[in-house]
């Protein structure tokens, strides 16, 4: 039940890019 490592670097990426993107 890993799933959590797998949503944090998503979740990080979606705001840096909409950071970003912004």
């Amino acid at each position: 039940m890993d799933n959590r490592q797998n949503v944090t670097p998503a979740l990080i990426f979606a705001i840096t890019v909409a950071t970003i993107g912004s």
